[in-house]
């Protein structure tokens, strides 16, 4: 039976191993992602929550996110 030569197996495997290192990583990139886009869905949905307490406390205002002040909307 006819074989590749041994370097070529060689070189044939090194490219597939890193293949397989490279699809290893992206797997884990992309589970990370889901789990940071889960983790951004629960910061919107904390963030929609407050604001609407803040609107039922306070009105339909403007707040300084550095002081704090609250201001009215300016009409459209």
């Amino acid at each position: 039976m006819e074989t590749i030569k041994q370097e070529q197996l060689e070189k044939l495997n090194e490219i597939l191993a890193k293949k397989e290192r490279a699809l290893l990583i992206i797997g884990d990139l992309e589970a990370q992602k889901h789990q940071q886009l889960h983790g951004l869905a629960e910061i919107e949905t904390s963030f929609n929550e407050f604001t609407k307490e803040l609107s039922q406390e306070y009105g339909d205002v403007n707040i300084d996110l550095k002081t704090g002040e609250i201001s009215p909307r300016e009409e459209k």
